[in-house]
């Protein structure tokens, strides 16, 4: 008598592949605001197969200097989702669309000991925050019937008259 254990493996061949599933993508946004500042950020939710299934847009503002996250509100949609071997059912998902972005404002000032006197050069130099913006400073002095203008981080100018001359800047 021959005794002997009959082994049977299966083989099945399993399919493996990725579940194609929705994904949020912002589609346009600025590089940066400026403090007090609205912008208008744009996005889609895109399906691998069945394109877009969502568009959309938030309203942001600037309110204070720095790097800031903002977001929209969740967005819930329904998909199909396809399976690998074939077929299909509804499924839903919640997105929210989010940014980060910063918002540029003026950190500090300072002007040259020069300041008063006829003919001399006075300088303005602008910090921002964050730094790295500073070639967005526009300035303006004006008094006395003269007007001057500039932009970057230094501003000279070389007041011709007596009286007071007022400096402005902003970011541009």
């Amino acid at each position: 008598i021959f005794w002997g254990i009959i082994m049977m493996f299966i083989c099945v061949d399993a399919v493996f592949a990725a579940y194609e599933e929705p994904e949020l993508e912002i589609t346009s946004q600025p590089d940066y605001i400026v403090v007090g500042q609205t912008a208008e950020i744009k996005f889609e939710i895109i399906h691998p197969r069945d394109g877009v299934l969502y568009n959309g847009s938030f309203k942001i503002k600037g309110t204070k200097a720095g790097t800031q996250t903002f977001s929209g509100k969740k967005v819930t949609i329904n998909y199909h989702l396809y399976f690998p071997n074939g077929g299909w059912h509804w499924k839903s998902a919640t997105f929210t669309p989010e940014v980060t972005l910063d918002v540029v404002g003026i950190k500090s000032i300072t002007v040259s000991k020069k300041v008063g006197l006829v003919g001399k050069e006075c300088t303005v130099t602008g910090q921002t925050e964050p730094a790295g913006y500073e070639d967005l400073i526009e300035w303006e002095a004006s008094g006395t019937g003269e007007n001057f203008t500039g932009k970057g981080q230094n501003f000279s100018f070389t007041p011709s008259n007596k009286g007071n001359y007022t400096i402005k800047n902003k970011i541009g």
